[in-house]
């Protein structure tokens, strides 16, 4: 036998040990970008429902219309107008969407000058396991020892000073 022969084959082996490998990072990659990019988003909807929510009249928790129809705008972006808009799309307890509002927090601000500033938070919660169903958690329960996770939901917020 020639020692080109067996070395092809040689390479068709190695690579057959090493595709399931190769597959869960590729698919990590893309996993984690998509986990990253969907972060991104949530974060920057909590942040313009903060900028709307402190510029609110007072009291600022009654009006939150305004504060959930600007994270929903901002996450159709990203996720189908139809499951942003739709029935159980927004915004209470085990909706696709979550939107909190806590007021009146104050934070000190040291330096001159040291002042007290009123703040709001607005806390965005999304249900992305009902939107997206990771294939890496399933490729990584192949490999013995690996801990299981699962992802269903992202959470970010967002403070803003009051302008009273």
């Amino acid at each position: 036998m020639n020692k080109i022969g067996a070395n092809r084959g040689a390479a068709v082996v190695e690579f057959a040990v090493l595709f399931l490998l190769l597959m869960i990072i590729v698919f990590g990659i893309i996993e984690f970008g998509f986990l990253w990019l969907q972060s991104h988003y949530i974060a920057n909807a909590a942040r313009e429902g903060a900028r709307v929510a402190a510029t609110l009249p007072e009291p600022k928790t009654t009006d939150l219309a305004r504060v959930e129809n600007t994270v929903k705008e901002y996450l159709k972006g990203l996720y189908p107008d139809a499951r942003v808009d739709g029935a159980g799309g927004c915004c209470s307890t085990g909706d696709f969407i979550e939107v909190a509002v806590v007021d009146g927090e104050v934070i000190h601000v040291s330096g001159p000058p040291a002042l007290d500033v009123n703040t709001i938070k607005v806390s965005v919660k999304v249900q992305s396991a009902q939107i997206w169903q990771p294939v890496l958690w399933e490729l990584l329960k192949l490999i013995p020892g690996v801990p299981q996770a699962d992802i269903t939901e992202l959470s970010e917020f967002a403070v803003f000073a009051t302008e009273s």
